[in-house]
């Protein structure tokens, strides 16, 4: 439900701002954020490594992705900073598939069964 100053809000809002100021195709502009996420994966890559992701469970990638779309919510956070923060959310989420197919599944979580799934849990 909304009111008709929010509505006339959000109008005057996306009229007045260019969506796309580059004016590039959808698919030139997927190809640019895909190269800003292969280039953050590669820093990455370079500072960590990746040993210690092939033990991250399905819970951890979520924590860490968490974490960073937490801090692109934050107030105050600048256009620029938000949109960093995004690409790194979009960076972590390629780097658990990387990991999710390279080992078939993510390492087990404690509560896990041997095939990864949870079907051995009670639930109440």
């Amino acid at each position: 439900m909304s009111d008709g100053i929010t509505e006339a809000r959000r109008g005057t809002y996306f009229k007045n701002r260019s969506i796309n100021k580059n004016h590039l195709s959808m698919n030139e502009l997927r190809e640019k954020i895909f190269e800003q996420i292969e280039k953050e994966r590669d820093y990455q890559d370079e500072k960590w490594g990746t040993e210690f992701d092939k033990l991250n469970t399905i819970n951890d990638w979520n924590t860490y992705i968490n974490i960073y779309m937490g801090r692109a919510c934050e107030m105050r956070r600048s256009k620029k900073e938000q949109r960093e923060l995004v690409i790194k959310v979009a960076t972590l989420a390629v780097a658990a598939l990387e990991r999710f197919d390279e080992n078939d599944g993510f390492f087990p979580r404690h509560y896990d069964d041997e095939d990864g799934s949870t079907e051995g849990i009670q639930s109440d």
